[in-house]
């Protein structure tokens, strides 16, 4: 390990998604959340960069940092304007060598796919709620209520 890491612990780069269209409260409450992140890292003697990805020139916003000194902290859920693109964040971290926190890209892109991600945890015997795939409101004969529809 870096004798300066000892000292002053492993740079950070907080990345977090804000979108404009938002309303003022969520954005308000995002940038309240980076803060207190933000708080808590220093307190752990982490220097720390949070870096607001609020349009399509990631890999711009990323070029000042060093990606053999920097840890991202992924806490970008997509790039506006790009809905799912969590896994295109990621894709991103990875091609510009940087360490991340998070799932990789494949595991992000998969899970938009709630039916076929439901099929894989019950092929590996991971225990799921019951569920049911519909295309029209009255499409199947549900009966497990309450329910969630997505």
């Amino acid at each position: 390990m870096n004798p300066e890491y000892r000292r002053t612990g492993i740079p950070v780069l907080l990345l977090h998604n804000v979108n404009l269209c938002w309303e003022p409260s969520e954005i308000k409450a995002t940038l309240d959340a980076v803060d207190r992140l933000r708080s808590a890292l220093r307190e752990q003697g982490h220097p720390v960069s949070a870096v607001a990805v609020d349009h399509n020139g990631l890999p711009a916003l990323l070029e000042p940092f060093d990606p053999a000194r920097w840890v991202v902290f992924n806490w970008c859920e997509e790039i506006p304007g790009s809905p799912r693109s969590d896994g295109r964040v990621v894709r991103i971290l990875e091609s510009m060598r940087f360490t991340y926190t998070g799932s990789p890209a494949d595991v992000l892109e998969s899970s938009w796919d709630k039916a076929r991600a439901k099929q894989r945890m019950a092929r590996s015997g991971v225990p799921t709620p019951r569920w049911a795939l519909g295309k029209a409101a009255d499409s199947t004969d549900w009966s497990g209520f309450p329910a969630i529809v997505k």
